[in-house]
């Protein structure tokens, strides 16, 4: 099931959130507002799923099955009304911050490539016709050519008579200085400079522990999805406090996203242990955007 320009509009603004009040919204707040019948349909396709909020509120959550429809979307339909815009705005506040991290200006996205149709050719240029020497050129030619074979028979006569003239080169004497010769010195082992902190791999940092570990569980997974429990069981050893940190700084840099598991049933005690609390919702699942 393909969602209608409505229900795509109303995923679009959930997906491209950057508050957990439009990430998962109250059905009151959902926009545009979708009726019964629409909102029924994400949920039977898997889309979007319930969750129980504060008193009697009921959010929509977004579902796997949302974020595949996403990355595998060829074309955004943004409709000319507030949300439409808010929408786009968003996807622009999303995709400049990525184009710079990955080095690529926006005027190269904006760029249309004209067609191999459209550009003109090059014009042949028109060739040279040599024109025929007339008799007055033909005979300053030849009065050139015999004062130049004159000057250069004199020239060669001099020069030869100069060097008859001339003595032999005498022979460079001989050096008497004895020749020195020198032993090669043997190779010597360099030195080991001792190991500094600043030396150390940049990869040992928290930061890029955390993002090698996630790449790399990622892989087994159609989604890109991970959960926390199997992600700090793969750190092993690192301090839990600074495995927070990297996670929210990778969110914060919009290369993961933590969102919160729905199927209750399906949490193990090492999934509750592991979850990361943030605005008082636990978080138990990260999505890799960039695997």
């Amino acid at each position: 099931m393909d969602p209608n320009p409505k229900q795509a509009l109303a995923l679009w603004r959930m997906l491209t959130a950057e508050t957990l009040e439009v990430a998962e919204p109250k059905l009151s707040d959902v926009r545009p507002q979708l009726t019964p019948k629409e909102r029924q349909q994400l949920l039977d396709a898997g889309y979007v799923s319930l969750r129980p909020g504060d008193g009697r509120a009921t959010h929509l959550v977004l579902e796997d099955q949302a974020w595949q429809w996403a990355s595998e979307a060829d074309t955004v339909e943004v409709a000319t009304s507030d949300v439409g815009a808010e929408v786009l705005q968003a996807l622009l506040q999303l995709l400049i911050p990525f184009l710079q991290r990955q080095g690529i200006p926006l005027a190269d996205v904006l760029r249309r490539v004209p067609s191999i149709l459209t550009v003109a050719k090059p014009q042949a240029q028109p060739k040279r016709v040599k024109q025929a020497p007339t008799k007055s050129k033909r005979s300053a030619t030849k009065k050139t050519a015999s004062k130049s074979k004159r000057a250069v028979t004199k020239k060669t006569a001099s020069k030869s008579k100069r060097a008859i003239t001339k003595k032999a080169p005498t022979k460079p004497k001989r050096s008497t200085a004895k020749k020195t010769t020198t032993k090669p010195r043997r190779p010597t082992k360099p030195k080991k400079l001792p190991t500094k902190p600043s030396d150390l791999d940049a990869e040992t940092t928290p930061h890029n522990q955390v993002l090698s570990a996630l790449r790399s569980l990622a892989q087994g997974t159609t989604t890109g999805a991970v959960r926390l429990a199997a992600l700090r069981s793969a750190l092993g050893q690192v301090d839990r406090a600074n495995v927070d940190r990297a996670l929210r700084s990778l969110r914060d840099d919009r290369i993961i996203i933590l969102y919160q598991d729905d199927d209750r049933a399906s949490l193990t005690q090492a999934d509750h242990e592991a979850a990361l609390i943030e605005a008082d919702t636990p978080r138990h699942l990260v999505y890799l955007e960039n695997r």
